[in-house]
């Protein structure tokens, strides 16, 4: 039942949205222990936290502000959030980076590079439907990929709600 399944939904907090953004572009480092700072691509466990300073996508995702003890985040749904994904500098950089990563993965396939995409971003192959309708999307009017469509094709899978969103 599909009600059902909407009563499950639930946004991933600040600091889980970091990281799968991280593990889709194949940018997280991976390394155990150490502090790591907001521009580095550590999990966002081992950032370290000054609160006078915050990070704007964790702080926009509800993030703890460090100042106090948090027992239970707020979770909210705010037009900044949204402005964050589809405007905010770190967002758009790790769409450059799914988008470069899968194309030296499979350079001269198209549609190859839409399953790697989505394997990355959601863990799971395109249905048919969705490979067709980004394949249209993707191929110029020549019929050879528009590499420009291509990263904007990696920025919407980032800003999707399956990748921000679980059950």
């Amino acid at each position: 039942n599909r009600l059902l399944w909407k009563a499950n939904f639930r946004r991933l907090d600040a600091e889980q949205i970091r990281d799968a953004m991280l593990v889709a572009s194949g940018e997280l480092d991976r390394s155990p222990g150490g502090p790591g700072e907001v521009e580095h691509v550590r999990r966002s466990i081992y950032l370290r936290v000054i609160r006078n300073e915050r990070d704007p996508l964790l702080a926009g995702f509800d993030a703890a502000d460090g100042f106090t003890s948090t027992g239970r985040r707020n979770v909210t749904t705010t037009p900044n959030q949204a402005l964050m994904l589809i405007n905010g500098n770190w967002v758009l950089e790790r769409s450059v980076a799914l988008a470069s990563s899968v194309r030296e993965a499979r350079p001269d396939d198209l549609a190859a590079r839409v399953r790697l995409a989505m394997l990355n971003c959601f863990a799971r192959q395109p249905t048919t439907a969705e490979l067709e309708e980004a394949t249209g999307f993707l191929l110029g009017d020549d019929n050879t990929i528009n590499e420009q469509a291509w990263q904007d094709y990696c920025h919407v899978l980032l800003n999707s709600n399956e990748l921000l969103y679980i059950d």
